[in-house]
Formats: structure tokens, sequence, C-alpha cells
């Protein structure tokens, strides 16, 4: 069974896209190129992703155009977006997170149909 990418909230409709990021807790035995997962929004398959590229950082390493992408937020509202998310689970600010760089290799048509 693949390994699962849950998600809540389709942040700036990345998930349509071909290529797209997601920000998690740091976890280099989870996140590395080449590994497969299954993206689901509110426990619906989406896509099925491949990791290009990690790119571990802390939350003040990360940049404007970075939040941007990932949330379609400003920088100050992503930060704030990410403590409220992990403000149970990690002293965020001293956390290390992952930048997990995704290409699509299969929609939610074709999912549907395997």
């Amino acid at each position: 069974m693949m390994d699962k990418l849950k998600y809540s909230t389709n942040w700036n409709n990345k998930l349509n896209c071909k290529i797209h990021t997601t920000f998690r807790m740091h976890n280099p035995k989870r996140f590395y190129p080449g590994k497969q997962f299954i993206e689901e929004l509110n426990g619906k398959p989406v896509n099925r992703v491949k990791v290009l590229a990690v790119y571990p950082r802390q939350l003040d390493q990360v940049t404007n155009l970075e939040a941007y992408h990932d949330t379609g937020y400003s920088l100050p509202q992503f930060k704030k977006i990410v403590t409220t998310m992990y403000k149970n689970k990690a002293h965020v600010p001293s956390q290390l997170f992952d930048l997990v760089l995704l290409e699509v290799q299969d929609s939610q048509q074709t999912l549907m149909q395997q």
C-alpha cells in the first residue's frame, strides 16, 4: 500500500498542478527523491505523486516566493498558517521542516480507473 499525503485544504489550487510543493515536518525516512505518495484531499484520492526534491528548512528560512507558491499567501500569513497547523506537534520556531517538491504521476481520473 502506498503512503498517503493528506490535505484538508487545496492551498493555491496546487493539487491541480503538475508540479507543486508541500510543507511538512522534517522526516528524511518519509520524504526523499523518488518516493511516491497518494495525495488525498479530505479523504478522497487526488493524485499519485513522486518526490523530485526535498529542501529541509526552518520556518524562518522559507522565502516569500516559496510561501506564495505553496499556499497562495504572503510569508507572514504562511508563518501564521504553519504555526497554527503545528501548534500542538512542535516548537515551530526551532522545528525543522521539509519543503517537498512533487510531480504528479497520475491524476484523480486515472486513479479512479485503476
